[in-house]
């Protein structure tokens, strides 16, 4: 499991008691999601979200990034920092 995954796991996780969706997820635990949009400015991370009530997450989606060359230097990218 990815450090920020557990951190948010254990410290913002049990908090969310009403109902919250965290968007825009880091490419770096989100390789399958495509990346924000240009003109949002927001790089480094992704088209990806929660939805969590009461604690426990209840849906995840993404838009789902359809370029084999960036999913394979994601992939590889990951397994490097392994």
């Amino acid at each position: 499991m990815d450090l920020l995954d557990a951190c948010f796991e254990h410290f913002v996780q049990p908090k969310l008691i009403q109902p919250t969706f965290v968007v825009e997820y880091p490419v770096e635990i989100s390789p399958f999601a495509k990346s924000c949009s240009p003109n949002l400015n927001l790089p480094g991370l992704t088209q990806r979200f929660e939805a969590f009530i009461g604690g426990e997450e209840i849906g995840n989606g993404f838009s789902e990034l359809n370029d084999p060359i960036e999913q394979k230097a994601r992939l590889e990218s990951q397994l490097s920092q392994d």
